[in-house]
């Protein structure tokens, strides 16, 4: 296991679970939907993550390039907002981004990387089918351009 620091946070993670776990996925989860909304985010490509987080994910095993979730969530003037999971073997030391709420649901507290990306980390609601104890989920939130044929947008 490897220690990393980032943050307020330690990641405890095992790099080659972590790197196994993607080599399974062909592809991210955008990639693979392909309606217009997912099509613009994997147009962005490499814009889409600061420099911080493309070495943080590759300390951690994750290839950016598939993430596990991308969901469009809205817009307004331009700016298109997503979020998205990643996942890495390990554990989490330092504070739960998942926040319940009253009403019995929860949201996911991000701390800011730059003015259009920002980061937490989950150690409970982890959204896989197995092993949900040996994860911990990165959620992330980013705001981006509509870069493909405008005749596309549909929102």
């Amino acid at each position: 296991m490897k220690e990393i620091n980032y943050k307020d946070w330690t990641l405890i993670v095992d790099v080659e679970a972590t790197k196994r776990f993607y080599a399974k996925q062909p592809i991210g989860s955008a990639e693979a939907c392909g309606c217009y909304n997912c099509q613009n985010f994997v147009a962005n490509g490499d814009s889409i993550y600061p420099n911080e987080i493309k070495d943080l994910f590759s300390q951690l095993g994750i290839d950016y390039t598939k993430d596990n979730e991308a969901s469009y969530i809205g817009h307004h003037e331009g700016v298109y907002w997503y979020f998205g999971w990643f996942f890495y073997c390990g554990k989490l030391i330092g504070k739960d981004s998942r926040v319940q709420l009253d009403d019995g649901t929860s949201t996911v507290e991000t701390v800011p990387v730059d003015d259009k990306f920002s980061i937490g980390f989950c150690r409970t609601g982890v959204y896989l089918a197995q092993d949900n104890d040996k994860f911990i989920q990165i959620e992330v939130f980013v705001e981006l351009p509509w870069v493909i044929d405008k005749e596309l947008d549909i929102n």
